[in-house]
């Protein structure tokens, strides 16, 4: 057995279960397999090796941190867009990556010790469209990718004396990250999108994951009602903007800070500084569920 420093990644399907449950065994099998394929081919340009697939999920190994989150985050942004282009709302699909770097077993090309151990671990806790690292794996960046990371929680992982500070990496497309990193990036994080909905309030800042509104109980924000699709709607951030990206069948209403009421199905729109959100239902038909929601600059 040889140790290796290498970067280990997790890719999961998400919500695979409900996958074969809505579409069937075979169905299912194969759009699953063509994402995973998605997956692999964009490692591969990278120097990764699959090493192997566990059921929805594959684990891959780089020799190289940078070109490890510099696929990921290609794997996310695929992904992405992806997701906006089925038009069928059964078969949408998305991922979440999960890696580590650190002295690795190689065996027979499977990979074992604590280095593998951990990058599964952190796997455990990332989101659909997510992709959360350590802070190894971090500093072991060049300093334009470390600025596309943020310290997120600090975790327990059983057989290590000390806990593991996890950090998220954000996809940010090529053009923006040739940007003056040290002004612009400081200005779009400023930006944070407040969302109250009943009692719940939650707060989405800029390069922050997309945040989803629906009523699977895997949303980030659950609504129960039919009008309510199953993922109705994410919330998402882009160079220091925030917008509204609708998925469902019965459509979103957007109101302004000044009245004025938009209607969306199945498409984006930037958001306004304040307003309220109604979904299925205009706000002239006095709608049960309402989101309201507030941009603030710090």
């Amino acid at each position: 057995m040889t140790t290796f420093d290498l970067t280990l990644l997790f890719a999961d399907i998400c919500n695979s279960t409900q996958l074969y449950e809505k579409l069937g065994d075979q169905p299912a099998k194969e759009l699953i397999l063509d994402r995973l394929q998605s997956v692999e081919s964009i490692a591969k340009k990278h120097n990764g090796v699959v090493v192997k697939t566990i059921g929805d999920e594959l684990l891959i190994r780089f020799d190289c941190v940078q070109s490890a989150v510099e696929a990921a985050c290609e794997m996310q942004h695929t992904s992405r867009k992806q997701f906006l282009q089925q038009t069928d709302l059964e078969k949408r699909l998305e991922i979440r990556i999960a890696l580590h770097c650190g002295p690795t077993i190689m065996e027979n090309n499977d990979v074992f010790g604590d280095s593998v151990n951990v990058a599964s671990r952190i796997s455990m806790l990332t989101k659909a469209g997510q992709i959360l690292t350590s802070k190894e794996t971090v500093k072991s960046l060049p300093a334009l990718l470390q600025e596309r990371s943020r310290h997120i929680d600090r975790i327990n992982i059983k057989g290590k004396s000390e806990d593991i500070d996890i950090y998220e990496i954000f996809d940010i497309e090529d053009d923006v990250t040739q940007m003056t990193v040290g002004i612009s990036r400081k200005a779009e994080q400023l930006a944070s999108l407040h969302i109250q909905y009943q009692d719940q309030k939650h707060i989405l800042h800029c390069l922050q994951a997309p945040f989803t509104v629906g009523r699977n109980e895997f949303c980030d924000l659950v609504i129960e009602d039919d009008l309510v699709s199953r993922q109705h709607l994410t919330f998402e951030s882009r160079r220091g903007k925030f917008f509204i990206v609708d998925l469902s069948t019965n459509g979103t209403w957007l109101k302004n800070e000044r009245g004025r009421e938009m209607f969306l199905r199945r498409e984006e729109i930037s958001l306004p500084v304040s307003g309220d959100i109604s979904f299925g239902k205009s706000f002239r038909e006095c709608p049960k569920h309402v989101l309201n929601f507030k941009i603030t600059q710090e």
